[in-house]
């Protein structure tokens, strides 16, 4: 009640959907293996947000890609934009464009890991974690479609206030590539920006 008319008068809002709404097959857990009732996808799309981000380090809290899977094309069906999604290897080529005001804008995400948890060996799936094929791919894709482009990178360690290695290695990259925001999560703190 203290957001919503401020996230409705936005061209685009974007949400970091962290704890996936996983469905009724399982039950509706807390930390460490979030999932949540299905109420919070229609409360998120009933506040105004338009692009869902499902790359983060939750995205396997179900032990296999279930509720990654449901979240996902629960939010799609609403009429959200979902970005980190890849049930394929093709489908990381699959990049899409929100146009608005005349303007084409990209969205990508990455994550840096997903506490352990992987995807079967026989999944299709791709998880995006952090690799610079992947990055320089995507980002190179989207300059050829897009006039602005945004990442979102799930990053850093929890509780501290410095960037990592890592973490300024890939700010370099996409800055390097033409990345025009770099919106930065996970650490639970305010760490500098540059």
């Amino acid at each position: 009640k203290n957001v919503d008319e401020l996230i409705e008068s936005v061209d685009i809002a974007y949400l970091n959907q962290e704890t996936l709404t996983g469905g009724t097959g399982g039950k509706i857990i807390g930390y460490p293996c979030f999932n949540s009732p299905m109420a919070v996808a229609d409360t998120v799309m009933e506040l105004g947000f338009d692009v869902i981000n499902v790359a983060h380090n939750h995205m396997l809290d179900s032990r296999d890609t279930e509720y990654l899977e449901h979240c996902s094309n629960n939010f799609k069906s609403l009429g959200a934009e979902v970005i980190g999604y890849y049930p394929t290897k093709e489908s990381t080529s699959n990049i899409p464009v929100i146009e608005k005001n005349g303007i084409k804008i990209v969205f990508l995400a990455y994550t840096y890991g997903t506490n352990g948890l992987k995807i079967p060996s026989n999944s299709e799936f791709v998880i995006p974690y952090f690799s610079d094929e992947l990055v320089t791919e995507q980002v190179n894709a989207a300059k050829q479609i897009s006039d602005f482009i945004i990442v979102s990178c799930h990053w850093g360690y929890e509780n501290t206030f410095n960037a990592n290695k890592e973490q300024k290695h890939y700010a370099i990259l996409m800055n390097e590539l033409g990345v025009d925001i770099v919106l930065g999560m996970h650490p639970h703190v305010i760490q500098p920006m540059e």
